[in-house]
């Protein structure tokens, strides 16, 4: 049965806390029908996914278990789903819809800095993106390095910094959408193991500070493990921009950072040369739909990459099941290199190994021989062994099925071969 405007948001100003205007019932309904519609039940179908398979106030099916997906492909059902999206970011009641990575996206990266949980602090996202970064612009000049052809790239840093429920810190998540570079699996893990390198191995002394910083907020923190490659190796949904996330199970409950835009940047080139980056005020200008279209990943498919530089010295990830496996990269993560060892040893063997020799196997046969005698001789024999006084010898002759079948020995007791 059709959950009705004022059901929807009784159930709505229950689950946030929050009184909504008694207009908003008719966006309820609107954004409860066009997703339910959209609920898929096999992965192949899906293009959307709730995140953590919350059991948020529009899902008709919350009491089933199981990925709560969503076939969302007509360019008229994503541009609703947008819409709905901005709507109720707009009422406070951020949905919590994350995207499937297709074969080709937009470019993207996402870094997270845990917080310290001692003293509820966590690392501001101005000293990382802000306008005055260096850490932005090393990301800048790395960027127009691998893609000298473009004259402009643009960049949306988007900001879904809040306390993490899961591990109880603050953490600081920042996202940076590329939204005219298209990429696959392979480059993006480029890409960022060339991010990865020359943060490493950068002179810059702010760059240098930022990193012991947020060493000291928590020891976990450091380039390698900020930068979140697991986004380009996992199936999991990507969190959409206005939408919030959900800790994971089995809290599994909302945590109130929604993704929200905090700068965009131009970048300006010059035959793979930074020659400078500017920050564009008046972004508020652009409505929420205009955001979540930009900044949605998704691509068609066979979408052609944009050309690239790559960098020198660059060694793919190793391929484990043909997925890409986390953390290989040559340059900075270490490579790991399998030999396949041979009939003849492997490579680097200073003295080769002829081919080897099958003995033939011989058969042999063994017969077991079983010792003449009545139920009676192996009752004495045991009394013999245990001595008289271990108790009553008893026989079951129903149980004996044969001669050659091992006697049932009961004792008065209970147990075999103790005192009575």
């Amino acid at each position: 049965m059709t959950q009705t405007g004022k059901e929807l948001l009784s159930k709505v100003r229950q689950r946030f806390k929050v009184d909504f205007p008694i207009e908003a019932a008719e966006t309820l309904e609107r954004v409860h029908k066009s997703l339910s519609d959209s609920m898929v039940v096999t992965q192949n179908d899906a293009t959307h996914q709730v995140l953590g398979d919350y059991s948020d106030w529009w899902d008709s099916q919350s009491t089933t278990r199981g990925p709560k997906l969503l076939a969302v492909s007509e360019d008229y059902h994503v541009e609703e789903l947008y819409v709905c999206i901005s709507k109720m970011y707009e009422l406070n009641a951020s949905l919590t819809l994350g995207e499937k990575r297709t074969a080709e996206f937009k470019l993207f990266q996402e870094l997270e800095i845990r917080g310290n949980k001692m003293e509820e602090k966590s690392m501001e996202p101005e000293l990382l993106v802000g306008p005055e970064s260096k850490f932005l612009e090393l990301i800048g000049k790395v960027m127009v390095e691998l893609y000298p052809s473009m004259e402009t790239l643009h960049l949306f840093v988007l900001d879904g910094s809040g306390k993490n429920l899961h591990v109880g810190v603050a953490e600081t998540f920042i996202r940076l959408v590329w939204p005219n570079i298209i990429v696959d699996k392979t480059r993006a893990f480029g890409i960022m193991d060339t991010l990865l390198k020359t943060l490493q191995n950068t002179d810059c002394d702010e760059v240098k500070a930022l990193e012991r910083k947020a060493k000291n907020l928590s020891e976990a923190n450091s380039w390698k493990s900020c930068l979140r490659d697991k986004i380009y190796h996992k199936a999991d949904p990507i969190r959409m921009i206005f939408n919030d996330s959900v800790s994971d199970p089995p809290l599994s409950k909302i945590e109130g950072r929604p993704i929200k835009p905090l700068y965009i940047y131009e970048f300006k080139n010059k035959n793979g040369i930074l020659e400078s980056f500017e920050c564009i005020k008046d972004f508020p200008e652009i409505s929420c739909f205009d955001f979540c279209r930009l900044t949605s990943i998704r691509q068609n498919g066979g979408t052609e990459l944009t050309p690239w530089m790559a960098p020198k010295g660059l060694v793919p990830r190793p391929q484990i099941n043909g997925e890409s496996a986390p953390n290989g990269f040559a340059a900075s993560r270490g490579a790991g290199h399998v030999h396949v060892r041979t009939a003849i040893g492997s490579p680097g063997d200073t003295k080769l190994k002829g081919p080897r020799h099958t003995i033939e196997e011989r058969t042999t046969m063994a017969e077991r021989l079983f010792v003449e005698g009545s139920l009676k001789d192996f009752v004495e024999k045991m009394k013999s062994a245990l001595g008289e006084d271990t108790g009553v010898f008893q026989t079951n002759e129903s149980e004996k099925k044969s001669r050659l079948d091992a006697p049932q020995i009961r004792h008065e007791g209970g147990v075999q071969g103790s005192k009575s």
